[in-house]
């Protein structure tokens, strides 16, 4: 955010971010909390499958990476449950 702040300070409008890879830790909500709408190419979980589907990671290595995207996205839950007291609508 130290980026959009300093754009922003020079009288600049940021409404959006372009990244290549979404790394899935939560960076799409907190520039969500600042207005900003993110644009990604991959995720993680995406190049992660990709790379064990071309044999250059282990099937070790892919739950490895699955792991912690899945606590990511879990603790995202938590927080939109204790921020705004949303209930899932399906299992996780």
């Amino acid at each position: 955010m130290k980026d959009v702040e300093a754009v922003r300070a020079e009288g600049s409008i940021v409404t959006d971010a372009v990244v290549l890879l979404d790394r899935e830790e939560n960076g799409e909500a907190n520039l969500a909390k600042n207005g900003i709408k993110l644009h990604y190419l991959l995720t993680a979980t995406e190049v992660a499958y990709k790379l064990y589907d071309m044999d250059a990671i282990t099937k070790d290595q892919l739950n490895a990476i699955l792991k912690q995207v899945k606590k990511e996205v879990e603790h995202l839950h938590e927080l939109l449950v204790s921020t705004f007291g949303l209930v899932p609508t399906r299992q996780m």
